[in-house]
Order: structure tokens, then C-alpha cells, then sequence
């Protein structure tokens, strides 16, 4: 399975045109800018290539979101999140290095896929 390589200029025009509509798409919703991007490109490159590309462009883009949110955040909240994604993480990178692409690619469709049935049937956490 080929590596995301944005050095040939077709491949940079049409990520760069995805990565347009999934702005669009996180405009309109509010988040899945990320996902919409994953769920195309999965298919096609290694999901390691993908995601390791996809976590660093959208972590510059919302630096610039953190001075305004800083006073909004619910701490508590953001420190669970925060554990667990550094907990979560090593785990997450070891299974993509070992793992093999198509399998992984099958998994993250399937975790989209229950998440959005999920969302589909209007199940949300208690506050």
C-alpha cells in the first residue's frame, strides 16, 4: 500500500481540494474536518502515512483558536480527554506500525461506521 506522498502535484491538488471540502465540512458542523479526510484517504494510502499527516495539519490549524477558548474550557473535562489520549496514543501508534494496513484500514471503517450509527440513532452522554 503506497505512503501519502504530497511531492507529485496531482496528488497535492486533489488532497489539497479535499482537505477544501473537509474545511467546509468542519465550517458547517463544527468538527469531522479531521474525519472526512481520514475516511478518503484510507482507501487509498497507508494509514499511518494518513494519519500522521492529518493530526499535525489539523493541530496548526487550531492554534490560533486557543487564546479566544482558553476561559471557556471545562478543565475537568479536558483533563479525562487529555490522559486518555496520552495513555491511548503510544498504543495507537504501536497497532499502526504492526498492524497490517488493510486490516487497520477495515478497523477505522468500522469505528467510523459505529460511531456514526450511533450518532444516527441520537445517543449522546448525559451531563
Amino acid at each position: 500500500m503506497p505512503s501519502l506522498d504530497l511531492s507529485d502535484p496531482l496528488t497535492f491538488a486533489l488532497v489539497g481540494l479535499l482537505a477544501l471540502f473537509a474545511g467546509f465540512i468542519r465550517g458547517l458542523t463544527g468538527f469531522a474536518g479531521p474525519a472526512v479526510m481520514i475516511l478518503v484517504l484510507t482507501p487509498f494510502y497507508a494509514p499511518a502515512s494518513v494519519l500522521g499527516k492529518i493530526m499535525v495539519i489539523d493541530f496548526v490549524v487550531n492554534l490560533k483558536l486557543v487564546p479566544a477558548t482558553m476561559p471557556q474550557v471545562h478543565w475537568g473535562t479536558t483533563s479525562r480527554l487529555l490522559l486518555g489520549t496520552v495513555l491511548g496514543c503510544p498504543f495507537g501508534l504501536y497497532a499502526l506500525d504492526v498492524v497490517d494496513p488493510v486490516t487497520m484500514k477495515r478497523l477505522i471503517a468500522g469505528i467510523a461506521l459505529v460511531s456514526i450509527l450511533i450518532m444516527a440513532a441520537g445517543w449522546r452522554f448525559k451531563r
